[in-house]
Protein backbone atom coordinates (compact mmCIF):
# COMPACT_ATOMS: atom_id res chain seq x y z
CA UNK A 1 0.00 0.00 0.00
CA UNK A 2 1.42 3.08 -1.31
CA UNK A 3 1.36 6.00 1.39
CA UNK A 4 0.27 9.58 0.26
CA UNK A 5 2.77 12.21 1.17
CA UNK A 6 1.65 15.26 2.51
CA UNK A 7 2.16 18.04 0.57
CA UNK A 8 1.08 21.07 2.34
CA UNK A 9 3.27 24.03 2.74
CA UNK A 10 2.60 27.70 4.62
CA UNK A 11 1.93 29.19 0.97
CA UNK A 12 -1.25 26.48 0.55
CA UNK A 13 -4.33 28.70 1.06
CA UNK A 14 -6.74 28.71 4.11
CA UNK A 15 -10.31 28.43 1.83
CA UNK A 16 -13.85 28.79 3.32
CA UNK A 17 -14.83 25.33 3.41
CA UNK A 18 -18.05 23.94 1.57
CA UNK A 19 -20.41 21.92 2.61
CA UNK A 20 -19.05 18.77 1.28
CA UNK A 21 -16.15 19.58 3.50
CA UNK A 22 -18.55 19.26 6.77
CA UNK A 23 -18.69 15.59 6.93
CA UNK A 24 -14.78 15.49 7.06
CA UNK A 25 -14.74 18.40 9.72
CA UNK A 26 -16.95 16.80 11.99
CA UNK A 27 -14.67 13.53 11.65
CA UNK A 28 -11.69 15.64 11.61
CA UNK A 29 -12.71 17.80 15.07
CA UNK A 30 -14.16 13.99 16.33
CA UNK A 31 -10.84 12.83 16.23
CA UNK A 32 -8.60 15.42 17.01
CA UNK A 33 -10.64 17.54 19.40
CA UNK A 34 -12.60 14.61 21.29
CA UNK A 35 -12.95 16.97 24.43
CA UNK A 36 -14.69 20.04 22.93
CA UNK A 37 -18.39 20.75 22.81
CA UNK A 38 -19.66 18.40 19.81
CA UNK A 39 -20.49 19.52 16.14
CA UNK A 40 -22.68 16.99 14.43
CA UNK A 41 -22.52 17.70 10.31
CA UNK A 42 -25.67 19.26 10.23
CA UNK A 43 -24.75 22.32 12.67
CA UNK A 44 -21.44 22.42 10.12
CA UNK A 45 -23.26 22.49 7.25
CA UNK A 46 -25.75 25.23 8.86
CA UNK A 47 -22.90 27.21 9.44
CA UNK A 48 -20.31 26.50 6.77
CA UNK A 49 -19.85 29.98 6.07
CA UNK A 50 -18.01 30.58 9.30
CA UNK A 51 -15.34 27.28 8.61
CA UNK A 52 -12.11 27.55 6.99
CA UNK A 53 -9.99 24.38 5.60
CA UNK A 54 -6.64 23.74 4.09
CA UNK A 55 -7.01 21.04 1.38
CA UNK A 56 -3.86 18.75 0.70
CA UNK A 57 -4.85 16.13 -2.25
CA UNK A 58 -8.28 16.87 -2.31
CA UNK A 59 -9.20 16.29 1.63
CA UNK A 60 -9.30 18.25 4.21
CA UNK A 61 -6.14 18.71 6.31
CA UNK A 62 -6.96 21.03 8.69
CA UNK A 63 -9.74 23.29 9.74
CA UNK A 64 -11.03 26.26 12.37
CA UNK A 65 -14.08 28.77 12.43
CA UNK A 66 -14.82 32.35 13.40
CA UNK A 67 -17.98 32.87 15.12
CA UNK A 68 -19.47 36.46 15.27
CA UNK A 69 -20.28 37.51 19.03
CA UNK A 70 -20.86 40.70 18.54
CA UNK A 71 -19.76 43.65 15.94
CA UNK A 72 -16.25 43.72 17.12
CA UNK A 73 -15.14 40.02 18.48
CA UNK A 74 -15.35 36.73 16.73
CA UNK A 75 -14.79 33.34 19.11
CA UNK A 76 -12.27 31.47 17.35
CA UNK A 77 -13.25 27.75 17.21
CA UNK A 78 -12.94 24.34 16.08
CA UNK A 79 -9.07 24.38 15.32
CA UNK A 80 -7.57 20.77 14.12
CA UNK A 81 -5.07 19.44 12.11
CA UNK A 82 -5.49 16.16 10.31
CA UNK A 83 -3.74 12.74 11.71
CA UNK A 84 -0.51 12.92 9.76
CA UNK A 85 -0.30 16.84 9.40
CA UNK A 86 0.68 18.07 13.04
CA UNK A 87 4.32 19.35 13.57
CA UNK A 88 4.78 21.22 10.44
CA UNK A 89 3.39 24.33 11.35
CA UNK A 90 -0.73 23.40 10.05
CA UNK A 91 -2.18 25.11 12.92
CA UNK A 92 -0.15 27.86 13.45
CA UNK A 93 -0.90 29.04 10.09
CA UNK A 94 -4.71 28.06 10.10
CA UNK A 95 -4.58 30.49 13.47
CA UNK A 96 -2.45 33.24 11.38
CA UNK A 97 -5.14 33.23 8.90
CA UNK A 98 -8.29 33.62 11.03
CA UNK A 99 -6.31 36.25 12.54
CA UNK A 100 -5.84 38.17 8.93
CA UNK A 101 -9.71 37.50 8.69
CA UNK A 102 -10.36 39.13 12.20
CA UNK A 103 -8.27 41.96 11.03
CA UNK A 104 -10.25 42.78 7.74
CA UNK A 105 -13.23 42.73 9.65
CA UNK A 106 -11.65 45.01 12.51
CA UNK A 107 -12.55 42.46 14.99
CA UNK A 108 -10.71 40.78 17.86
CA UNK A 109 -10.30 37.23 18.41
CA UNK A 110 -11.34 35.17 21.47
CA UNK A 111 -10.90 31.42 21.90
CA UNK A 112 -11.34 29.03 24.73
CA UNK A 113 -8.29 26.25 25.13
CA UNK A 114 -6.62 23.56 26.99
CA UNK A 115 -3.56 24.58 25.07
CA UNK A 116 -2.95 28.18 26.14
CA UNK A 117 0.69 28.06 24.72
CA UNK A 118 -0.09 27.11 21.66
CA UNK A 119 -1.93 30.30 21.40
CA UNK A 120 0.09 32.53 23.38
CA UNK A 121 2.75 32.14 20.85
CA UNK A 122 0.61 33.43 18.25
CA UNK A 123 0.26 36.83 20.31
CA UNK A 124 -2.87 35.87 21.91
CA UNK A 125 -3.36 36.94 25.67
CA UNK A 126 -4.85 35.72 29.25
CA UNK A 127 -7.92 36.98 29.14
CA UNK A 128 -11.54 36.62 31.77
CA UNK A 129 -13.35 33.31 30.58
CA UNK A 130 -16.62 35.24 30.70
CA UNK A 131 -14.78 36.89 27.32
CA UNK A 132 -16.24 33.69 25.98
CA UNK A 133 -20.39 33.54 25.19
CA UNK A 134 -21.65 31.12 27.46
CA UNK A 135 -23.19 27.77 25.51
CA UNK A 136 -25.24 25.10 27.56
CA UNK A 137 -23.17 22.70 25.02
CA UNK A 138 -20.19 23.13 27.81
CA UNK A 139 -21.67 20.66 30.01
CA UNK A 140 -20.19 18.21 27.85
CA UNK A 141 -16.55 19.65 28.46
CA UNK A 142 -14.83 17.47 30.99
CA UNK A 143 -14.23 19.01 33.86
CA UNK A 144 -10.33 17.19 34.69
CA UNK A 145 -9.31 20.00 31.80
CA UNK A 146 -9.05 23.47 32.54
CA UNK A 147 -10.18 26.13 29.99
CA UNK A 148 -8.42 29.21 30.08
CA UNK A 149 -9.90 31.85 27.78
CA UNK A 150 -8.05 33.69 25.34
CA UNK A 151 -7.50 37.10 23.18
CA UNK A 152 -6.29 38.41 19.87
CA UNK A 153 -6.65 42.26 19.13
CA UNK A 154 -5.66 43.00 15.68
CA UNK A 155 -2.89 46.32 15.48
CA UNK A 156 -6.03 49.18 14.52
CA UNK A 157 -5.67 52.20 15.51
CA UNK A 158 -7.70 53.87 18.41
CA UNK A 159 -10.59 56.05 18.13
CA UNK A 160 -12.89 57.73 19.35
CA UNK A 161 -15.45 54.93 18.62
CA UNK A 162 -13.11 52.31 19.47
CA UNK A 163 -11.20 52.17 22.79
CA UNK A 164 -8.89 49.18 24.64
CA UNK A 165 -10.03 47.52 27.53
CA UNK A 166 -6.61 47.44 30.04
CA UNK A 167 -7.82 44.76 32.04
CA UNK A 168 -8.68 42.15 28.91
CA UNK A 169 -6.45 43.81 26.34
CA UNK A 170 -9.40 43.34 24.20
CA UNK A 171 -10.92 46.29 21.93
CA UNK A 172 -14.55 47.71 22.59
CA UNK A 173 -17.02 50.07 20.86
CA UNK A 174 -17.91 53.15 22.28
Amino acid sequence: MSRTIPTLTRRTPVVPATDDDAPEIAALLHRRAPSTIPVPVDRIRDQIDRYYVVRDQGRVAGTASLHPINGSRFELRSVAVADGFGGRGLGSHIVRAMQTEAERAERDLVCATTSPDFFERLDFVRAPLDAIPAKPARRFWPTAETRVALAWTPELPVGPACDTDIRTGLRRSA
